[in-house]
């Protein structure tokens, strides 16, 4: 049935749209960016799945480094040479027809999965049957705002070397 209606075409552009959608309002991805650099003060852009900058602490040479430099929304200064550890707030993997259709394993939270059926379907029964649509809509929408954000981790922190003033 859902072949006849011409559902199955969209089913991985809405699922990717709900994903960008909790990813950017609720719960990212935590991504990991490892670059060594042999220069000093290079500029370096985020990797494409970068949504913004976290508050986690980012790493030196497996030391704690408070020296990062943030340029611009997508870029950053790395002030010395060594290897750095940066972690930022990321998509989550895109869904395509290869994978749906392999039945690959997503890198993916379970809790964040279990939004994308009622998205999908508010999404596609918004012009045929508007009250369910909205039902849908609202089932997603709870279920958005009970996903669990909370990722433990060593927040950066600002020392004053001259004492507060």
């Amino acid at each position: 049935e859902a072949q006849q209606q011409g559902y199955l075409t969209k089913f991985s552009y809405l699922a990717n749209e709900c994903l960008n959608i909790i990813a950017t309002r609720v719960k990212p991805k935590i991504g990991v960016f490892e670059i060594e650099t042999s220069e000093e003060n290079e500029i370096v852009k985020m990797p494409d799945d970068f949504i913004s900058f976290t508050n986690m602490i980012n790493y030196h040479n497996g030391e704690p480094d408070p020296t990062l430099i943030y340029i611009g929304d997508k870029q950053i200064r790395l002030s010395k040479s060594g290897s750095y550890t940066i972690y930022y707030n990321a998509e989550w993997e895109k869904i395509t027809k290869d994978i749906v259709t392999d039945d690959k394993e997503l890198n993916i939270d379970s809790s964040v999965l279990h939004c994308l059926p009622s998205y999908i379907a508010s999404q596609l029964l918004a012009q045929d049957d508007i009250q369910r649509s909205v039902m849908l809509k609202n089932e997603f929408e709870l279920m958005l705002s009970g996903l669990d954000t909370d990722i433990f981790y060593q927040e950066n922190h600002f020392k004053s070397t001259g004492g507060w003033y």
